[in-house]
């Protein structure tokens, strides 16, 4: 998956600061076929999915789930990108691209692997865009016909830990680390929403234009009280002055970003 060139640290034990309290797995299993492994079956309106409400414009089809042990792919090419990867790892990427096969469905799209493209970045079908997302124990995934939008960027953080102050000054630009700096008694989380904006703003756009960006590249001013942010990349080689506006939301430990152009 595509990201940003610095990334916040991820707790090793990241599944287990999500309180989702006893609100069980919502992805079950239907089989492959003949040779095939079970494939992770995603509603694409379950419960987690409705975490994503709100985000999107409703031409855009969302899917979200909890990462579970159960999460596969009926495809070679996905089981094999994450081969040498980490179990944790694995569940992640395969419960990923169950989210976005659900979603693609709701297309009528669906129908082959979603290969690991430039960066790291999906390959969808032609005619679509798309992103995936995940982080602790939740993945998500949006797609829209490249009709209706030319870029998505859905990102997924944990609120907890805190963004580091060492990597506050990596990632934001001075006028960001001051706008937080005001903004911490409201909303403790600002920095880690800014550092969520950066993220999908940078899938949102690299797609379509195959800009390499920095996160400084990036300035993000949030509007807390609508819960939606201006993401501007400044004058660039490749864009000209690019700006966007997008919408977040903080829900059971975490914070979710919305983005589409």
């Amino acid at each position: 998956m595509a990201r940003l060139a610095v990334q916040t640290p991820r707790s090793p034990n990241e599944s287990a600061l999500r309180p989702h309290g006893k609100r069980g797995p919502i992805i079950g299993l239907v089989a492959g076929g003949p040779g095939r492994p079970p494939v992770a079956d995603v509603s694409p309106r379950s419960d987690a999915s409705a975490l994503l409400d709100g985000l999107f414009p409703p031409f855009v089809r969302g899917v979200a789930a909890h990462v579970t042990d159960g999460c596969d792919s009926p495809f070679p090419e996905e089981r094999d990108a994450v081969a040498a990867a980490a179990p944790s790892r694995r569940r992640e990427f395969l419960c990923g691209r169950a989210c976005a096969h659900a979603a693609l469905r709701g297309l009528g799209r669906d129908g082959g692997p979603i290969a690991v493209g430039d960066r790291r970045a999906p390959s969808w079908p032609t005619g679509v865009v798309g992103s995936i997302s995940h982080a602790g124990s939740l993945a998500g995934a949006v797609v829209a016909r490249a009709t209706d939008a030319r870029g998505l960027g859905l990102d997924i953080e944990l609120l907890e830990p805190p963004l580091d102050p060492k990597l506050q000054r990596l990632l934001l630009t001075p006028g960001e680390i001051s706008r937080v700096q005001a903004l911490e008694a409201i909303e403790p989380s600002a920095a880690k929403i800014l550092f969520s904006a950066k993220e999908a703003m940078y899938k949102c756009v690299f797609p379509h234009t195959g800009l390499r960006m920095d996160p400084q590249d990036v300035d993000v001013a949030l509007d807390l009280g609508r819960r939606r942010y201006r993401a501007v990349i400044a004058e660039h080689a490749q864009t000209g002055q690019l700006r966007l506006e997008g919408t977040f939301s903080l829900i059971e430990g975490y914070v979710l970003t919305g983005l589409h152009m």
